[in-house]
Parts: structure tokens; C-alpha cells; sequence
């Protein structure tokens, strides 16, 4: 039983630090200064980037899939044509 107690205060004390890096970053941005509009433009634009990298990957992954159901194909066939000797 001590030992639960003692890993549960541990725990709060890391939440209690989490907390605080927290509300220690919402209260800089409080004092903001006027490059921060620039750092969130570049945010958005990276997020954008991201976007655009899973629709290309979505792309990718799509063509990727013709070709092996292709090759699948090519290899029934060649099943096919090898049993039918």
C-alpha cells in the first residue's frame, strides 16, 4: 500500500511540472512580440505541408496498390497457364 502511495505522489509531481511548463508558455505568449504572427504563419504553412505530403502519399500508396494487384494478376495467370500443361 505505502509503495502505491509513494508511485502516485511521483506521478503528481510530474503532472504538477507539466502544469506548470503550461501555464508558464501561456503566460509568454501574453508578452507577445510582433514576430510571433510570423512563427504561427510559419506553423500553418508546415501543417499545410504536412497535408499535401499525406495527399501525395495517399497517391503513392494507391498507385503502389494497382501494381502489385497487377503483378498478382500476371502471377494468376502464369499459375493458371502452368497448370493447365
Amino acid at each position: 500500500m505505502n509503495h502505491k502511495q509513494g508511485h502516485s505522489s511521483s506521478e503528481h509531481d510530474e503532472l504538477q511540472e507539466i502544469f506548470n511548463d503550461i501555464s508558464s508558455s501561456s503566460e509568454e505568449e501574453d508578452e507577445r512580440d510582433p514576430h510571433d504572427d510570423e512563427d504561427e504563419e510559419d506553423l500553418e504553412r508546415q501543417q499545410q505541408d504536412k497535408l499535401d505530403e499525406s495527399d501525395e502519399q495517399r497517391q503513392e500508396n494507391e498507385e503502389t496498390n494497382h501494381l502489385v494487384m497487377g503483378i498478382q494478376k500476371q502471377i494468376d495467370i502464369m499459375k493458371a497457364y502452368n497448370e493447365g500443361d
